[in-house]
């Protein structure tokens, strides 16, 4: 399967296809995956970010966002971060998305 091919399947809501593109991306490929991205349904993406102390209702206000979101027949994807890697911008792992 080519990279171009990938993306399709990704943006098609494959978990497979966008594991193996961030594999790709963390690899030795990440140029090509990158070169072959068209930039123009990326200005359609929302990137929210939510932090705050123990009980302060983050997990109640993503559940919150997320049914809002796919009430309305959108698709989100959830990155959780640690705080160890979280200072280097690095995904800990991709999981679901739907």
């Amino acid at each position: 399967m080519d990279i171009a091919d990938l993306i399709a399947r990704a943006r098609n809501g494959s978990p497979r296809a966008t594991g193996r593109l961030l594999s790709l991306v963390e690899g030795e490929r990440r140029d090509e995956v990158l070169a072959a991205i068209d930039p123009a349904p990326v200005s359609e993406i929302r990137v929210v970010g939510i932090t705050g102390p123990p009980g302060a209702g983050k997990s109640t206000t993503i559940a919150a966002l997320v049914g809002a979101y796919r009430e309305r027949g959108r698709r989100v994807g959830y990155w959780p971060w640690t705080r160890r890697r979280r200072s280097a911008g690095v995904p800990c792992s991709a999981i679901g998305s739907g």
